[in-house]
């Protein structure tokens, strides 16, 4: 599908409420920083601009990040913009963004569609699952919902993988929901006969400079 077509697709689809309900504001800016710094575009809160630049500028969605209006140059703005400080000003802006730095307008629905860092883990088990990583609570859990998540962030890995084929394993794991770690490894996914991307990555990004 042509890709102002399938814009015009998304944003009518957005008007209605029943299509991802979860494309607010806050997580936007959540999805956004969380793919950049897979991307390696952001790290430790920093833009790196070298990399940054030479991803947006090579994206295969430019003209209709420049049909939109949404400036990916060097600018005070766009860096808010990719630290999650804000987000654009315009809906077509964000999934013009978002379709970018996710490969797939598919992959974004895949994580737009979860809920957000533990909201399907109860209180208790969230803070249990986080502070003590090898305690009974959390391995129960994790077995409990396997059957159910496990096929899920397979295929939204093997989306990712396709859609974004130059990041490391690493990499796309840190572009998908945090629940992810808790069912899929390398492990998991080869025994499965997952194809599994490269352990290695880029040798370096060059940092923010002002």
């Amino acid at each position: 599908m042509d890709a102002e077509a399938e814009l015009a697709r998304i944003s009518a689809n957005l008007l209605n409420s029943d299509y991802m309900p979860t494309f607010r504001r806050q997580r936007i800016a959540r999805e956004v920083v969380r793919a950049a710094t897979a991307h390696g575009l952001v790290k430790n809160g920093a833009v790196q601009w070298e990399l940054a630049l030479d991803f947006f500028r090579s994206a295969p969605y430019i003209r209709l990040l420049a049909r939109v209006n949404l400036t990916t140059e060097r600018t005070a703005g766009f860096r808010e913009v990719l630290v999650g400080a804000r987000v654009p000003r315009h809906p077509l802006q964000c999934i013009a963004l978002l379709k970018s730095l996710h490969g797939t307008w598919n992959a974004v629905e895949q994580n737009f569609s979860l809920p957000d860092v533990g909201d399907d883990l109860h209180p208790a088990q969230r803070h249990e699952a986080e502070s003590a990583p090898h305690t009974s609570p959390r391995r129960r859990w994790i077995e409990k919902h396997r059957a159910r998540w496990f096929p899920h962030y397979q295929g939204m890995y093997r989306e990712f993988r396709r859609a974004n084929p130059k990041l490391t394993h690493s990499q796309l794991l840190r572009l998908m929901p945090d629940n992810a770690r808790y069912f899929i490894s390398r492990e998991s996914l080869a025994a499965a006969g997952e194809h599994i991307a490269s352990a290695r990555g880029p040798k370096n990004v060059i940092g923010e400079t002002g």
